[in-house]
């Protein structure tokens, strides 16, 4: 399961669930990857994907794996585009997934 803690501009933090409320641009988000024992020793991999006109404008749809850049496999990525992006967060073991999280939907306005 994927959690996700907002940074906003003003330095308020907050939890937000998958599809939950709308965060402006230029806000900083730690997802975190809530997994039980047996799995904590795999290899976190993310697949963050932008939608909408602006991350298209950009050339930056994404869409890639990306690596774990925080301690305990999560992924730091920032609101720069509006529209209802995503993030999944894969299980490696041996080269093979093995588990996967659902998509965690955030919306930018």
């Amino acid at each position: 399961m994927v959690v996700a803690d907002v940074a906003f501009e003003d330095g308020h933090v907050g939890t937000i669930s998958s599809n939950g409320r709308v965060i402006p641009k230029g806000c900083q988000i730690d997802y975190r990857i809530i997994r039980s024992k047996g799995l904590q020793s795999l290899l976190a991999k993310w697949l963050v994907v932008n939608t909408g006109e602006e991350a298209y404008a950009a050339g930056c749809p994404r869409g890639e794996f990306e690596d774990s850049n925080l301690a305990g496999g999560g992924r730091h990525e920032s609101t720069a585009y509006a529209g209802r992006h995503y993030v999944q967060c894969l299980l490696i073991k041996g080269g093979c997934c093995i588990a996967r999280s659902k998509e965690f939907f955030i919306v930018v306005q």
